[in-house]
């Protein structure tokens, strides 16, 4: 807690043709920056201090890394050093394209670099790179209201699979199913399912999840 200072916030702005922006408040979230950085066993970083989070990944035993909208606050340096201290990484295309160009590297030379490397591509699903091997994810189709938390939701599902023992490719789908059904109402944590509710869909699209430890 920090007293005096307003809670983090994100605005986001949907047009007719579902493209978005972003506002962002960082808030109490400027307090990072003189914070100590934890040791962890197993963490996700999103939208934080850039330093800060070169600081986790530097200690932490396993973490998956989302650079989002604060892409722009890291200097190459920083990107360079998370990137080499994390063992997923998260992008869109946009995400991707920019970090290779601000590390100068080819996309395949930046994949090859991390264990885990997931790319969602919007209505095009996602792409999961790991061991030389290349592998597409297709969405989930469903009658979408509001675009907003879909990566985020998929990020979750992928995570909690992950935790649970699944296999990636596997951690991929239920990504894709928990995106499905936060785009289907507004709001970004509206229609979150738990994880009954997504095996039944995902069953019905994927068929049973082949549970396999990684």
């Amino acid at each position: 807690m920090v007293e005096g200072a307003r809670t983090a916030t994100a605005y986001v702005f949907t047009d007719d043709a579902g493209d978005q922006e972003t506002f962002f408040e960082w808030g109490a979230s400027a307090e990072f920056a003189r914070t100590e950085a934890p040791a962890l066993d197993f963490v996700h970083m999103a939208t934080a201090d850039p330093d800060f989070n070169v600081r986790v990944a530097e200690k932490s035993k396993f973490a998956s890394f989302d650079p989002g909208q604060d892409l722009l606050c890291y200097s190459a340096d920083e990107l360079e050093i998370i990137l080499a201290n994390i063992d997923i990484l998260f992008s869109n295309n946009h995400e991707m394209n920019r970090m290779c160009n601000m590390l100068g590297l080819e996309r395949t030379a930046l994949v090859a670099s991390i264990p885990i490397v997931v790319t969602t591509r919007g209505a095009e699903g996602s792409v999961l790179c790991m061991e030389g091997r290349e592998y597409h994810v297709p969405v989930v189709r469903v009658e979408a209201v509001d675009p907003t938390g879909a990566g985020d939701g998929y990020r979750a599902g992928f995570l909690t699979a992950f935790r649970k023992g699944y296999a990636p490719l596997d951690c991929c789908r239920v990504g894709a199913v928990v995106s499905s059904f936060v785009v289907e109402k507004v709001g970004t944590q509206t229609n979150l399912p738990d994880w009954d509710r997504m095996l039944g869909r995902y069953r019905k699209v994927f068929g049973e999840p082949g549970k396999t430890f990684n």
